[in-house]
């Protein structure tokens, strides 16, 4: 609905009279115990690792909740792979897999939207028979807001507390393919977006391989970065691992490394769940919002907002630097691998200990 108007457009008919359905059957029924939940997701693979916080503190608080998560289509398949070791979350639905047959047995107590509800997230809750639904009236996410707390406040309903920790949850075995990276530093090539996508790699790769000559460099890439991540390993010292589409292998090339270069991806926000020292380059957005840890030795984030005479932008620059490439993200090699060489060196007792490598001069 217009903010300035009384009245719904003609496409939000459906929604707002499904909304207000909801609404009226909720209030009737809205003290009933809790112990099946919906959450509806509408973001992406990073972005559901930051849920995970808000999913392991839920559970914690109530062992016997039982979770329901629907998630865009497209990534339905890799979070029910992430989402193995969580023993509360039930089904991860897929809008292609029926999910209002699924609501129809659902039964849900309570049903949280983490985005603005259309007509199908209203229909699900009506036909689960929801005791309670909140959210749904508005995107979730702000430009100002800080993903993993605002993800937190909106699942758990309250704020962090002291014994809360907002580092992202991976919970399945990777100890296999962690050893393909034991000691390496990881470039993670990567990112939907054309502003979250570097255009230097190759170029950092050739200096890393310069610079620390006995320090092995593994560029890891999806299949269709395979040309970038080639030019990228091409230098003396280094390789490239190209992801085989399963998670558990990128989740162990992340955890094995010594460090972690990428940008604001999903390998970023494995490396915090994995505890990884990492460089993240973000150019205008404010990495603040998105790293949970930056202020943790070992944590680095390469910001330049001056690149960009709109920035600070975050959860509004998906809708207008769609078209690429962007001059945002081109933060000089130099700079990342100066970047780089000065992590490695306040990690290096850490490195020494987890990996058996020599410390570079």
């Amino acid at each position: 609905m217009d903010r300035g108007s009384a009245f719904p457009r003609a496409g939000d008919l459906p929604r707002v009279a499904l909304r207000r359905l909801v609404r009226a059957r909720c209030e009737r029924a809205a003290e009933r115990p809790i112990r099946r939940v919906l959450i509806t997701f509408p973001y992406r693979l990073g972005d559901y690792l930051m849920l995970t916080p808000a999913l392991a503190a839920l559970t914690r608080d109530d062992p016997e909740l039982r979770i329901d998560l629907l998630v865009p289509g497209g990534v339905a398949r890799a979070v029910a792979e992430l989402a193995r070791g969580f023993p509360a979350l039930r089904r991860v639905l897929d809008p292609g897999g029926a999910p209002l047959r699924a609501a129809l047995g659902g039964g849900w107590d309570r049903v949280v939207h983490l985005g603005r509800a259309g007509a199908r997230e209203h229909a699900l809750a009506l036909l689960g028979g929801a005791g309670r639904v909140e959210g749904g009236d508005r995107p979730l996410l702000s430009t100002a807001e800080e993903i993993p707390r605002t993800f937190f406040q909106a699942v758990v309903g309250r704020t962090p507390g002291a014994d809360d920790s907002l580092r992202p949850v991976v919970m399945f075995d990777h100890a296999e393919h962690a050893l393909r990276t034991r000691g390496a530093i990881v470039v993670a090539l990567g990112g939907a977006d054309h502003n979250r996508r570097y255009p230097h790699w190759p170029r950092v790769g050739a200096r890393l391989s310069e610079r620390l000559p006995r320090r092995e460099v593994v560029v890891v890439a999806a299949a269709e970065d395979r040309p970038e991540a080639d030019a990228a390993a091409a230098a003396p010292g280094a390789r490239a691992l190209i992801s085989p589409g399963r998670l558990d292998h990128i989740c162990g090339w992340i955890a094995g490394a010594a460090l972690v270069v990428t940008t604001d991806t999903l390998y970023l926000h494995l490396a915090g769940a994995f505890e990884r020292p990492r460089l993240a380059l973000f150019g205008p957005t404010d990495p603040a919002l998105r790293i949970s840890d930056l202020d943790r030795p070992g944590v680095r984030a390469l910001r330049r907002p001056e690149l960009c005479e709109r920035a600070p932008c975050h959860n509004d620059m998906f809708g207008r630097c769609r078209t690429g490439p962007v001059d945002c993200m081109a933060i000089p090699p130099d700079e990342v691998c100066d970047a780089v060489a000065e992590l490695l060196r306040s990690v290096e007792g850490y490195e020494d200990r987890s990996s058996g490598a020599s410390p570079e001069p």
